[in-house]
């Protein structure tokens, strides 16, 4: 596992379970075996999630947005296919993306009013 500048162990992982219970079980084991070794989790970045065909199906009958999840620079999103079915799409994280005209409005700024 690579080692970040501040000496703390950084890795990307996803869990993926069927049953709730069964997730929270893990996560206690995880917290309880990390914290042997001296490790801890990121508490903001370690969360359980309603993810798959049957969380984005219930979100879209309470007519919410289905939970994503960004890992390892990527936001995973449950959707569906054309024909209906459920799928996961993959797009780049938002802040991971450098936006072309925001550098190009600042530029554009200066030089407003310029004469030749």
């Amino acid at each position: 596992m690579p080692l970040d500048t501040s000496g703390h162990i950084s890795t990307g992982i996803g869990l993926f379970f069927e049953y709730r219970e069964d997730a929270q079980k893990v996560l206690e084991v995880l917290l309880k075996r990390s914290a042997k070794l001296g490790l801890t989790l990121h508490p903001q970045k370690t969360r359980l999630i309603e993810f798959g065909g049957q969380a984005y199906w219930k979100a879209r009958r309470m007519a919410i947005k289905p939970d994503t999840f960004d890992l390892l620079g990527f936001t995973h999103l449950a959707t569906r296919t054309r024909p209906g079915k459920f799928t996961v799409h993959v797009k780049t994280m938002r802040k991971r993306l450098v936006s072309p005209t925001g550098i190009s409005e600042q530029l554009g700024d200066r030089h407003v009013g310029a004469t030749g």
